[in-house]
């Protein structure tokens, strides 16, 4: 895992861009809360509360960041 304050990157051999999130990542997504409120290719975008959180799929890896809300 790579990170800093706002990512964090995990090496996933199981994921490919094509294929995009696996459903068994998706499922633990939801059990936890976080619901899917846009996407655009490789990228996810989740909610919980007021906080929201980009997925990135890459073949071989994901990558997580936080989205910064400006008001």
């Amino acid at each position: 895992m790579n990170s800093d304050k706002n990512s964090e990157q995990y090496n996933y051999s199981n994921v490919t861009e094509e294929d995009g999130l696996p459903t068994i990542y998706r499922t633990e997504i939801e059990t936890h809360n976080w619901r899917e409120v846009d996407r655009l290719g490789a990228k996810y975008v989740f909610e919980k509360y007021e906080q929201k959180v980009s997925l990135f799929i890459f073949t071989g890896k994901i990558e997580l960041r936080k989205i910064q809300e400006y008001k």
